[in-house]
Order: C-alpha cells, then sequence, then structure tokens
C-alpha cells in the first residue's frame, strides 16, 4: 500500500485514556529510536565496545488540527480528556497502532483553528512486565563460558605457585568453619587437585574441575552469603600481589572467584531490601577490585571473558535489584510507651493472625521473657514491611 492510500484508508485517530475517540487532522509526525547500549573502554587501548542491548523507548511527535466550527468545544474536550493519566491508543496511517504516554501538549487556538503538539512516549502495558527468561540459568552459563576461556590454557609453570597460593587462601577464610569435617574436606580438597597437577598435560579437564571446586570450597562453606563474599573479595585484594608475577593466575583465580559469588548471590534467600543491597554494594567492590588490579599492572584481560564477565555482572545486579524491589524493607522505631508486646504486633503486622505476628516480633527484636510480657518506653523495635 503507498503512502497515498495509506492516508485514504486509515483514518488518524487518538483514544484519550478516558476512552473517548478524537478524529483531528493530522498534519506532521516524527518518531526517534533510541538504543540500550554501554560502552566499555580500555585504560590502555584506543577506542572500545559497544555493548547494545534492545531498543529503547520509542519517542513520536504529533502535529495535528482540530478545524472548524466547533473547535474551540473539540479543544477543550481534547484538552480536558488528555488529562486522564491513562495511556492514548493511537491509529496512524503510517505507524500503524501505537500506544503513547504524553509527555506534553502544546495548544495554539486561533481564528477557524485550533493547532496541537504532542510529544509522547511509546510505553509497554505493564510496568514490571514477566519477561521469559531464566536469569538464574543464563547467569550459570555464562559463568561456565567464562570459566572454560580462563582454564583452558593454563600455563604448567604457574601451576604449582598457583596451587600454592589458592590453597594458602583457602585455609584463610575467616568464614571457614571450625569443624573437623571442615578441614578434612579442605584438604582432601587439596590433595585432589595436587593430583590432578601431576596429569595435567594428559587430562586438563580434570584439573579445570578441580581447581573451580577448590576456589568455590570457602563460599560454599561460609556460614552466610554476606561473610563469603567479604571472603572473597579480601581474597582478590590478597591475590594482587599476584599480578606482577603470575597475571594470568591472578585473572583465572579472581575471575572464578567472582562468578562463584553471582551464581550464589541469585539463588540465595533474602530477608530483607538492605540485605540485599548489602550483597549488591559487595560485589560492585569486589569486581572494581579486580578492575582496578589489572590497570595497575596495565595487564588487559581476553575480550571475550572481559565482555562474559561484565554480562555476568551487570545480569545479576539487574536480578538482585528485582529481588531488593520486591523484598521487605527495615524499620526501626522507639516504644513511646510501656505496653503489652500483643499491642506493637498488632501495630506492626495486623490482627489477621495474632499469633503469628506475636511470634515474628519477638523473633525480630529477640525479646527476652521479661519482654515477652511488657515492652518498656525507650526500647527500639524493629519489624519489615
Amino acid at each position: 500500500m503507498n503512502w497515498q492510500d495509506r492516508l485514504d484508508s486509515i483514518v488518524f485517530t487518538i483514544i484519550t485514556g478516558d476512552n473517548k475517540s478524537f478524529t483531528p487532522v493530522m498534519a506532521e509526525t516524527s518518531n526517534d529510536l533510541p538504543f540500550n547500549t554501554k560502552d566499555l573502554m580500555y585504560l590502555n587501548r584506543a577506542g572500545g565496545f559497544v555493548n547494545a542491548g534492545e531498543a529503547g523507548i520509542e519517542q513520536y511527535e504529533f502535529t495535528f488540527w482540530f478545524i472548524g466550527d466547533n473547535h474551540v468545544e473539540d479543544m477543550l474536550e481534547f484538552k480536558k480528556s488528555s488529562k486522564n493519566k491513562n495511556p492514548w491508543k493511537i491509529t496512524h496511517p503510517f505507524f500503524g497502532e501505537l500506544q503513547v504516554q504524553v509527555e506534553s501538549l502544546r495548544i495554539a487556538s486561533s481564528y477557524g483553528q485550533t493547532y496541537f503538539v504532542a510529544r509522547t512516549k511509546e510505553t509497554i502495558d505493564e510496568e514490571l512486565p514477566e519477561i521469559n527468561v531464566n536469569l538464574e540459568s543464563d547467569i550459570k552459563n555464562n559463568n561456565i563460558e567464562i570459566e572454560n576461556s580462563l582454564t583452558q590454557n593454563i600455563e604448567v609453570n604457574s601451576l604449582s605457585a598457583g596451587l600454592s597460593s589458592i590453597s594458602t587462601l583457602s585455609t584463610n577464610y575467616n568464614s571457614l568453619p571450625n569443624s573437623n569435617s571442615s578441614i578434612n574436606e579442605l584438604k582432601n580438597k587439596v590433595i585432589e587437585v595436587t593430583g590432578a597437577l601431576q596429569n595435567v598435560i594428559s587430562k586438563p579437564v580434570e584439573f579445570n574441575e578441580s581447581l573451580k571446586a577448590l576456589i568455590r570450597f570457602p563460599i560454599e562453606q561460609a556460614a552466610s552469603l554476606k561473610s563469603a563474599i567479604v571472603s572473597c573479595k579480601n581474597a582478590i585484594l590478597e591475590m594482587a600481589s599476584l599480578i606482577t608475577s603470575d597475571p594470568n593466575l591472578y585473572d583465572i583465580n579472581s575471575s572464578i572467584l567472582i562468578t562463584t559469588v553471582t551464581e550464589s548471590a541469585i539463588s540465595a534467600d533474602y530477608k530483607t531490601w538492605s540485605e540485599v543491597n548489602e550483597v549488591i554494594r559487595l560485589i560492585l567492590e569486589m569486581y572494581n577490585s579486580q578492575i582496578l588490579t589489572f590497570e595497575s599492572a596495565n595487564y588487559i584481560q581476553n575480550n571475550e571473558v572481559s565482555f562474559a564477565l561484565s554480562v555476568s555482572i551487570s545480569k545479576t545486579l539487574g536480578r538482585l535489584n528485582q529481588i531488593a524491589f520486591n523484598a521487605k524493607q527495615e524499620r526501626f522505631i522507639v516504644a513511646g510507651k510501656t505496653a503489652n508486646p500483643i499491642l506493637y504486633a498488632v501495630e506492626f503486622y495486623g490482627n489477621k493472625n495474632i499469633d503469628d505476628s506475636l511470634k515474628r516480633l519477638i523473633d525480630e527484636n529477640k525479646l527476652s521473657v521479661d519482654e515477652m510480657i511488657q515492652i518498656k518506653y525507650g526500647r527500639e523495635l524493629v519489624y519489615y514491611v
């Protein structure tokens, strides 16, 4: 269908947020199509890599008129309907069916006509649409590619020093439980890697898996996700000296620690919004410390690994932000009066199930036996909403 046929057969129509239909005279339409991109630049390399995402929010500027004897009444009715906060639905001869949200509306009225310029943005139906992507699986698959890229070309002469370094770091983790079973498991993993080291030329895959298992061991044994991430972050800082003697080994160790943390972070159970944000902060600090170490030694990480690692971090933080959006927020108050804890439990959590509300108050505030009977004036209390 040519453009003239389109104008003849398709009527420019605006259905405003209050579901009223208007057919003004179309004059001009402009369209801007932005793209979501992220620039990756390197300290010691000219140029950079542009990581392209999906297309962004399309913007439309519509120019149209109401003409004739009733143009003032049409203008006033259209202006009133435009104040409804729901999006417009537009049928356009050239751009088809559109759903847009109005950003601004300029009106100029003169003899016989009223002139409109509407600046709009195309909008989807939901504020948080359901995306059919398994981020957890996506991040894990991405991390597998990173680990395989990192370990497939390990140099034999760096393995002995690397094993010693990793073993020392593993045994120094603050989060490692003080139990015989944990220590024995760590020793067994060291022996396992030593055996694989002896056969690295004939069986490199076994070495790779053993290396990753040993690096992962401290985070698996940590008492909490936060302590595990702190330990991994400290390990990356302690390993920074390797950047001058064996940068490849530092790259392998630090990158696998980061990928391990990302997988643990997205599969953990979080109680509050603040817990999620703390994990986000720690992951960024850990990732940034690796980048700064690379830059200090003028070390350029493999492009594929660098890009894949940045994608893994980006997707992990995106998933954590989704979790944080739905997580409960921690609130603190100071008891304004001496009262039975049931009163505060009902105030915080409602009276739908008083027993559950009371149990939550007791557990979250670690109330003493006396406080289970009476909470005194001035006592700080925490609750989650």
